[in-house]
């Protein structure tokens, strides 16, 4: 009963993995000023390792998308005991509670905000912060920037970030359970891939554990690409 149409590329000699980039290439050449959105289904493993056990392609395909100009992924983990049991009435309409961290004020946050505001659904951006003086200071620079969207500032005596926004985000679960709970992250994209662990190691453990607890929660990363 689905109405959404269904492409079925032919693979020949080459694997699923070099197929579906192909198409996703072919995609980005007919529409050279759109954003590719790659929506990728996940399952939530119950074990650390079992990550790249059942979620091998996906690892892949995230990677080598990430490196692409102008693809966006987006990672939408289920469970596959729990979503059967605990899956919305048919006819129910989702709305989608968008959150976006933000470290800083630059451009890599104005464009996940700017990507964000194209969902339908209410955004929020949050804003974890050490001391007064800081979270002052990214709020006058948030008024500067103009942005149209609220900021939510969280206090972390304990100079934790990751901690206080997955709270946040936990109580946000709780409070719209039947609702999804959008998370964009805003992902630096180094110019050499060796690079890559030197940048987002927050953004990463947000989406390892973020993917360990599905529930409703959907994870979009939105690369900035440094420039050459």
């Amino acid at each position: 009963g689905c109405e959404m149409p269904l492409t079925i590329p032919e693979a020949g000699t080459r694997s699923a993995t070099q197929t579906l980039l192909k198409v996703i290439r072919q995609t980005g050449e007919q529409n050279p000023a759109a954003r590719l959105v790659v929506i990728l289904p996940e399952i939530a493993p119950r074990h650390l390792w079992d990550i790249f056990l059942r979620n091998r392609t996906i690892l892949l395909l995230k990677l080598i998308l990430l490196f692409q100009p102008n693809r966006i992924v987006v990672s939408v983990p289920y469970h596959e005991h729990e979503d059967a049991e605990n899956g919305a009435p048919h006819g129910h309409s989702h709305t989608n509670i968008i959150i976006v961290p933000v470290a800083r004020v630059d451009r890599a946050v104005a464009r996940s905000l700017n990507f964000a505001r194209t969902i339908a659904g209410n955004v929020t951006a949050v804003f974890v912060h050490y001391e007064a003086a800081e979270a002052e200071s990214l709020l006058a620079a948030w008024k500067a920037a103009r942005f149209d969207v609220p900021l939510q500032l969280i206090e972390s005596p304990y100079r934790s970030v990751t901690g206080p926004l997955l709270k946040y985000i936990n109580i946000v679960s709780q409070e719209h359970q039947d609702d999804h709970i959008v998370v964009v992250l805003p992902e630096i994209v180094p110019r050499l891939r060796r690079h890559l662990v030197l940048h987002n190691q927050t953004t990463a453990l947000l989406k390892l554990i973020l993917l360990l607890r599905p529930r409703n929660r959907i994870v979009i990363s939105m690369p900035f690409h440094l420039e050459r």
